[in-house]
């Protein structure tokens, strides 16, 4: 098990690139008590919650062209992995429109025989000087 692949899958499965992930895919990469802080700001409390606020803010901001790279994962403990993920996007229309980058920060846990995201926080990165 490489914990830097274990989260490039997790984190490439459930970013949009286009249109919301299914239902399915959202339920099954994060664990029922999962928290999340969107790249936007939004806090969510549960996977219902967090399934709700991907639904809504993918059909309104409709990100493309998702590339993701790990930039940092570490095995905390036989069941939990932190991982720093670096994310590119282009936003094709909107107050964000253009390309973008994102850094996710995960911490994942071991539930059976899967692993799933438990707390996700992102964070929009910007060069120094741009705007």
């Amino acid at each position: 098990m490489d914990p830097a692949q274990v989260a490039l899958e997790l984190v490439t499965r459930s970013t949009p690139s286009g249109e919301a992930p299914p239902r399915s895919l959202l339920e099954a990469d994060y664990t029922e008590d999962a928290e999340q802080v969107n790249g936007l700001g939004m806090y969510s409390a549960g996977r219902e919650a967090i399934i709700s606020t991907v639904e809504k803010v993918v059909g309104a901001a409709k990100t493309v062209g998702i590339k993701n790279e790990v930039v940092s994962a570490s095995l905390l403990a036989d069941r939990v992995i932190l991982a720093h993920v670096l994310s590119s996007a282009h936003v094709a229309a909107g107050p964000n429109a253009g390309d973008m980058q994102f850094r996710f920060t995960l911490v994942i846990v071991r539930d059976g025989d899967t692993w799933k995201i438990r707390s996700s926080s992102t964070t929009p990165v910007r060069e120094i000087g741009k705007r």
